[in-house]
C-alpha cells in the first residue's frame, strides 16, 4: 500500500509554519480552472516523477464549477507526494499564481499548467540544469499532444499552442528568447527580488511580461531543453477561429512587453510591424492560397492578425483616453476561450 501522505486544504489555508514538517526541496505549483480530467493527468504524470528531491504539489483551484476538488482529494489520498489543494476565489490569471506562490512551501517552484503533462524525468532534469548553470530562471521544452488523425499545423500554430521545443544543453537564453511558464523552474529568492507577477494579465502573456523583468533586473533566463511536457491539445484548438484569437492575444502581449519602452518606440515598432504584414505576410498568404498551401497561408493570416492586434493594443496604450476599445481587450482575456469550448460542444451533440 502507498503510504497516505496526501493533503487538502481550502480557502482558509495559512502558509507552512517553522513547526510544520520538513519543508521540500521543491514545490510544484498547477493553476487550474474547469478541467479535472485533463487536470488528473497533469496530477497523476507528476506523482510519477523519477529521481526527483523532495518534492510537494500545490493545486491551485481557481473557482471551478466541476469536480475539480473531489479530483484532486481522490488523487492526494493515496499519494506518496504531498499533494495540497488550496482554493482561490479570485479569478483571474494572476491570482492563483501569486497565491500558489505563497502556499508553497520550497525554495524552489516549478510551474505546470493544468493541460499538460510531464515527462517521467521533467523534475530531475530542471534541477540537473540548475546544478550545471546555477541559474534561478529555467524553462524547459513543450511538446504538443495532438488529437489523434489530426493534421500537424504549421510552425506558426504551432508556437500559438504553446510548442517550445528546444534541442542541446542547458544554456543561456539571449535576446528576447521567452520560455513557457508552463514549464518553469524559479528559485522563491528570484521572486522576491523581480516581485510579483502582473495583476493585469488578464489575456495571458503572464511569463512574457515577467521574462522581460528579469531580464531587465539583471538575471539570466536559461532553458532546460531536457525537461519536457507535453500539452494537451483538445480538437476546438485546432480550429481557425481559434488560432486567429491566440494569434490577437499574442500580438496584444507583444505590445504590453514593449510598452515600457516608452510612447515613441511602440509607436514605431506598431508602424513596422503593420509595414511588415501588409508588404511581406499579406503577399505571402495571397501566393500560398493561389498553390493550394493550406498551412503555410494559415500561418500567413495568423501573423497579419497578430499585427493588426498589436497596432489596436498599442493606440490604446498610447492614447487611452481617445482609444479605450473595452469590446476589443475584453476578447482577448483568456476567459473569452470558454465560447470555443461551447461551439466543439454544441457541435458534438
Amino acid at each position: 500500500m502507498t503510504p497516505k501522505t496526501g493533503q487538502t486544504e481550502g480557502a482558509s489555508q495559512t502558509p507552512a509554519s517553522a513547526d510544520d514538517a520538513a519543508a521540500p526541496t521543491l514545490s510544484v505549483v498547477i493553476r487550474t480552472r474547469n478541467r479535472a480530467e485533463m487536470l488528473r493527468r497533469t496530477i497523476e504524470s507528476i506523482q510519477q516523477q523519477q529521481d526527483a528531491p523532495a518534492y510537494e504539489i500545490v493545486v491551485v483551484d481557481n473557482n471551478s464549477a466541476d469536480h475539480t476538488a473531489q479530483t484532486v482529494r481522490e488523487l492526494a489520498e493515496e499519494s506518496a507526494v504531498p499533494v495540497r489543494y488550496v482554493h482561490e476565489p479570485v479569478e483571474g490569471l494572476v491570482p492563483p499564481l501569486e497565491r500558489g506562490i505563497a502556499e508553497s512551501r520550497a525554495p524552489l517552484i516549478a510551474f505546470c499548467d493544468d493541460d499538460q503533462t510531464a515527462a517521467p524525468d521533467w523534475l530531475r532534469e530542471l534541477m540537473a540544469a540548475r546544478q550545471a548553470t546555477g541559474a534561478d530562471y529555467i524553462g524547459g521544452s513543450i511538446l504538443l499532444e495532438l488529437p489523434p488523425g489530426s493534421a500537424r499545423p504549421g510552425p506558426v500554430a504551432r508556437y500559438m499552442l504553446g510548442e517550445h521545443a528546444f534541442e542541446g544543453p542547458a544554456r543561456k537564453l539571449e535576446d528576447k528568447a521567452v520560455p513557457s511558464l508552463g514549464n518553469m523552474l524559479i528559485a522563491r529568492e528570484l521572486l522576491r527580488a523581480v516581485g510579483p507577477f502582473d495583476p493585469q494579465s488578464f489575456c495571458g502573456g503572464e511569463d512574457t511580461d515577467y521574462t522581460a523583468r528579469v531580464r531587465r533586473a539583471g538575471h539570466g533566463v536559461f532553458i532546460a531543453p531536457a525537461a519536457v511536457v507535453f500539452h494537451i491539445i483538445p480538437p476546438h484548438r485546432l480550429h481557425k477561429d481559434y488560432l486567429c484569437w491566440v494569434s490577437r492575444r499574442w500580438g496584444s502581449n507583444l505590445a504590453r512587453r514593449d510598452a515600457p519602452g516608452g510612447g515613441v518606440r511602440l509607436a514605431a515598432l506598431a508602424v513596422a510591424r503593420l509595414g511588415q504584414a501588409l508588404c511581406l505576410r499579406l503577399p505571402r498568404l495571397i501566393v500560398c492560397r493561389v498553390r493550394g498551401n493550406a498551412m503555410a497561408a494559415a500561418d500567413a493570416e495568423y501573423l497579419l492578425h497578430r499585427a493588426w492586434s498589436y497596432a489596436r493594443s498599442s493606440l490604446t496604450r498610447l492614447w487611452p483616453g481617445l482609444f479605450p476599445q473595452p469590446r476589443f481587450h475584453a476578447s482577448l482575456e483568456i476567459s473569452a476561450e470558454s465560447r470555443f469550448t461551447r461551439a466543439a460542444s454544441g457541435a458534438a451533440s
